[in-house]
């Protein structure tokens, strides 16, 4: 009974914390459009779309190899088997910072180079200010692949409320210093700066915090222990797991590329502010699975299927209830 009664409250506080971050994501998109419209101007504002969106597309250069390292930390710290927790988060942060480097890299040496005002239909901005921009949005990818398997180590460690309220600390100061900018009509560099400066300082937070909690035998620091095997067996199921982000990226943001080639800004930011509405239902979804993933992974690491089927049909029939009452309250009063 104990084990249940502690794996409802992990779940109910995992929930608590991503409905908080899901509210600061729809008053980011939502709030913030007015001021964002009257400091920049209904075309700035969807050329900054535009640009957010297309360095979103890039953000695919994880490979799908988070969602995998994290599942295996998760097995593993469930096993109570640290030192393969150790080689695994090793093998993980030295193939992301690998590919941190060779991205940011690319992007350095071919930015330039591209018509990406062209292709993106961007004409009230001028090429070099493009240019940082993409820089700085692609820097704060790069950061954000190594911190992603940082703050993965919450879920893996059955804390995963405590990883999504660092998150949503980083959204509260994105959203904060992104209101101040707007209303002193500060510029897109100023823009992109201060989305990408919270992601670090949160991340210094949360190493310090993980030092408390894992075994002093757990190096968060060390690549010394990558082991090759470990990224052989990766390859696979990340590749998978690649193909479910593909799928989300094109849908979300491939949207936005694409009306900002055919339609005009007008029409864009309308689509974007709609779409976020709309959406809602299908992030009350996503608020109840991702509060379960790590509780299912570690049933599944146990073998203990029959609360593993429990645990399935309750999310879905939950969140099937409050998409169904979602549904009828957008229809009748939306």
């Amino acid at each position: 009974m104990k084990s249940i009664s502690s794996l409802r409250v992990r779940i109910v506080r995992s929930i608590a914390a991503d409905s908080f971050g899901q509210i600061l994501t729809v008053g980011i998109r939502l709030v913030l459009l007015p001021l964002f419209i009257k400091s920049w101007g209904v075309v700035g504002y969807s050329e900054w779309l535009t640009l957010t969106a297309f360095i979103a597309v890039l953000g695919l250069c994880d490979l799908g190899g988070q969602l995998y390292f994290v599942n295996r930390l998760t097995m593993e710290w469930t096993s109570g088997e640290f030192q393969k927790f150790q080689r695994t988060y090793s093998t993980g942060l030295l193939l992301f910072l690998a590919l941190a480097t060779c991205f940011f890299v690319c992007v350095i040496f071919t930015i330039p180079y591209l018509p990406i005002e062209h292709w993106l239909e961007i004409k009230s901005i001028e090429q070099p200010l493009i240019n940082t921009i993409i820089l700085i949005l692609a820097f704060r990818l790069v950061c954000a692949l190594p911190i992603g398997l940082l703050f993965g180590i919450y879920r893996a460690i059955g804390c995963q409320a405590t990883g999504i309220m660092y998150g949503n600390l980083i959204l509260l100061i994105q959203f904060i210093t992104s209101a101040l900018i707007l209303i002193y009509d500060g510029g897109m560099l100023l823009m992109a700066i201060v989305e990408t400066v919270p992601i670090i300082l949160v991340c210094f937070l949360a190493l310090f915090d993980l030092q408390r909690r894992l075994p002093n035998d757990i190096n968060l620091y060390s690549v010394n222990l990558a082991d090759p095997i470990i990224f052989k067996e990766a390859i696979k199921p990340s590749l998978q797991f690649l193909c479910l982000q593909l799928s989300d990226v094109m849908l979300i943001q491939g949207c936005v590329l694409v009306l900002a080639k055919m339609t005009g800004p007008v029409e864009l930011a309308i689509f974007v502010s709609m779409r976020t509405l709309a959406n809602l239902m299908a992030r009350l979804m996503d608020i109840m699975s991702h509060a379960a993933w790590p509780e299912l992974t570690r049933l599944a690491s146990v073998s203990e299927n029959d609360k593993l089927s429990k645990l399935t049909s309750a999310v879905f029939n939950v969140a099937l209830i409050v998409d169904v009452f979602y549904v009828i309250t957008l229809v009748n009063f939306g």
